[in-house]
């Protein structure tokens, strides 16, 4: 009979690597989903929808399919020069 103590190592937690979202911009690009245009005019994903919600001169995104929408990279840096005067 055993009256011992089992002890279950654990592995290591794995770290997934996230790609910065630099790597994922095309420059040529005239649309861009959300994590890129956010980046594009220089805030996070959070502040990008806060600005989205009640900013009623932020630019109308443009709609690719039922869940997927992009924003025209024009009209976001335009938006965003136009907010810094």
């Amino acid at each position: 009979m055993f009256l011992g103590v089992l002890t279950v190592k654990k592995a290591p937690a794995r770290r997934l690597r996230r790609r910065p979202l630099t790597s994922i911009i095309d420059p040529h690009a005239e649309f861009l989903r959300t994590g890129p245009a956010a980046l594009a005019i220089g805030v996070g994903r959070t502040r990008f929808w806060a600005l989205r919600k009640s900013d009623p001169t932020f630019p109308k995104p443009v709609r690719l399919g039922e869940r997927a929408i992009t924003f025209r990279r024009s009209e976001l840096l335009a938006w965003a020069e136009g907010r810094k005067e």
